[in-house]
């Protein structure tokens, strides 16, 4: 396979075989400009689908005309998989430039039977040391899942860092219960309850620095973050918030709050304190930030988020909207944006200590962003359990073993049938479970499918937190999922068909945790909440596979 790397004015710089890696020197980047552009062809033979960082539903099993995606430092990264209809890698590529603005586009070249793939990036020649760019190929076989496993022991040879034992906790969250319509009431009898169940954490979400009580509609998202930008408690919501969090602490849980610290909108004083050319910069869905390459503004940003911990007790931050812009070459903030997230970490955990909790959403959760965030959650899939497993999936395919991914809020209507219930949780432990039903309202049917789900997900926590992940797909929605550590293997089976596959003749203790939509035979069966049942592991209930 042959690679061309051009300047940004189209010269040709370099070019040769790409047989496993070709690296790009220093003194070629200086040449370049301000961006480079790397170009290769995958031939289309024996190829079914794709999977990269930006695919956050997992993979997609089609042959587009054209595969296109972005990053940045804080937005996916630079790999692109390949693979046969059985899931076999056939090419996977990836750059070791985890920082730099990129855009990637694969055309289908019909006549040539290839993808002809363009890889654009930022040159970082305005440093001093222009770090070499290295470009790997992995043809190597076995399902295209263990190929991104390669990538990330490329990329971090160093390992994961110790992540807190709380990371692994089951987590509350108030942002489906209430949105914004946040009252010290609410807070209190829900982290109360939340406890009582066996959380660890509670976040409070979005909503606690205005005054304006609001659910999301959708007559209200348009403006929804208008007030957004100086990030001070709403002392009028909720007085004596300190206090609260004080006595939810006192309950065993970490507390948290919700920020997004590059949102800069109208009706702040922020906003209104920034001259034109360094505000209304705008992102996606017509959200707008700040200039995030502005260093004097983002000390300002850092000192709001370091006197919120620290004012407030906190035990760290939910670190939302880190992506929100766009990779643009011509345009970087990767270094930018790099700077600002290790140095928002640095001030959490000296004002939290250094087991403080940071979450991180799904499209910064990437291998370099492993040393800063604890926790990285799957994006919003209100009451959509397959979109949230499948969410799942693909970060446990990034990251890889050992790290607390963490599912999205459980939300479901406060009517609906236990089994619909059963299901939210059994989709939730392929991760760290987190829900936000007000639970003050919680039916007691539906309060004792979670109660039991969750002391599963206890019980076995030493197998979910350290086991060896493996899963399987049909187009982008898995069949099943299993955790396996020592003699103890968990299966979230997802198509019952598949169960043969996702047993494997395992040798030692199955648990199976049926999501199917069919009755499934086993050794022991147990219904939605957790009552003995003869013969077969219901729809929405666990056994033990034998």
């Amino acid at each position: 396979m042959q690679i061309n790397i051009f300047s940004d004015k189209g010269a040709l710089l370099a070019e040769g075989p790409l047989a496993d890696s070709f690296t790009i020197p220093p003194s070629l980047l200086r040449k370049a400009g301000g961006t480079f552009t790397a170009r290769l062809s995958v031939p289309i033979r024996d190829i079914a689908g794709y999977f990269h960082p930006a695919a956050t539903n997992g993979p997609v099993t089609k042959l587009e005309w054209t595969i296109s995606f972005d990053g940045h430092s804080s937005r996916n990264f630079p790999a692109l998989c390949f693979y046969s209809q059985s899931g076999e890698n056939r090419f996977t590529i990836f750059f070791d430039d985890l920082v730099d603005d990129f855009t990637c586009r694969a055309r289908m070249n019909q006549a040539a039977a290839s993808y002809d793939i363009e890889w654009r990036f930022a040159a970082r020649t305005f440093r001093g040391n222009v770090p070499a760019v290295t470009v790997r190929l992995d043809t190597r076989g076995g399902h295209w899942t263990r190929a991104f496993a390669r990538v990330l022991r490329a990329l971090r040879p160093q390992g994961l860092p110790a992540f807190p034992k709380d990371a692994f906790k089951p987590v509350y969250c108030t942002w489906y219960a209430a949105h914004a319509w946040l009252t010290n009431e609410f807070l209190d009898e829900n982290a109360r309850l939340a406890a009582g169940l066996g959380c660890g954490t509670f976040i409070v979400d979005d909503g606690w620095c205005y005054d304006e009580l609001k659910r999301v509609t959708p007559e209200t998202i348009g403006p929804w973050y208008d007030d957004i930008g100086d990030w001070e408690l709403s002392g009028k919501k909720l007085p004596d918030f300190r206090p609260h969090v004080r006595k939810a602490q006192a309950l065993g849980l970490r507390y948290l709050l919700w920020v997004a610290p590059y949102f800069c909108f109208k009706n702040s004083r922020f906003y209104k304190s920034l001259p034109p050319e360094k505000r209304d910069i705008a992102c996606s869905w017509g959200t707008f930030v700040y200039d995030v390459t502005d260093k004097r503004l983002n000390r300002s940003v850092l000192g709001r988020m370091r006197r919120i911990v620290r004012d407030l007790g906190l035990d760290g931050l939910k670190v939302d909207f880190l992506d929100i812009i766009p990779g643009n070459p011509d345009k970087p903030i990767g270094p930018h944006s790099a700077e600002f997230i290790r140095q928002l970490a640095e001030a959490i955990r000296e004002e939290a200590g250094p087991d403080a909790l940071i979450e991180f959403r799904q499209r910064y959760a990437t291998p370099q962003m492993l040393d800063y965030a604890t926790q990285f959650r799957a994006g919003d899939a209100p009451f959509d359990y397959l979109v949230n497993l499948s969410r799942l999936a693909a970060i446990r395919v990034l990251l890889g073993d050992g790290v607390p991914i963490h599912a999205d809020p459980l939300y479901w209507a406060k009517d609906e049938g236990d089994v619909t219930v059963a299901r939210h949780m059994i989709a939730s432990l392929s991760a760290v479970p987190m829900l936000s039903m007000d639970l003050r309202e919680l039916p007691e049917a539906h309060r004792r499918i979670v109660a039991h789900y969750l002391e599963f997900y206890r019980a076995h926590l030493d197998v979910f937190s350290k086991g060896r992940w493996e899963m399987r797909f049909a187009g982008s929605q898995p069949t099943w999922m299993s955790v396996t550590r020592g003699r103890t293997r968990i299966v979230i089976l997802v198509d019952a068909f598949h169960l043969d596959e996702a047993v494997g003749g395992f040798g030692g203790t199955c648990h199976l945790l049926n999501l199917s939509d069919r009755p499934v035979q086993c050794r022991e069966a147990f219904n939605a909440r957790g009552e003995g049942v003869a013969g077969l592991i219901p729809c929405g209930g666990r056994g033990i596979a034998g």
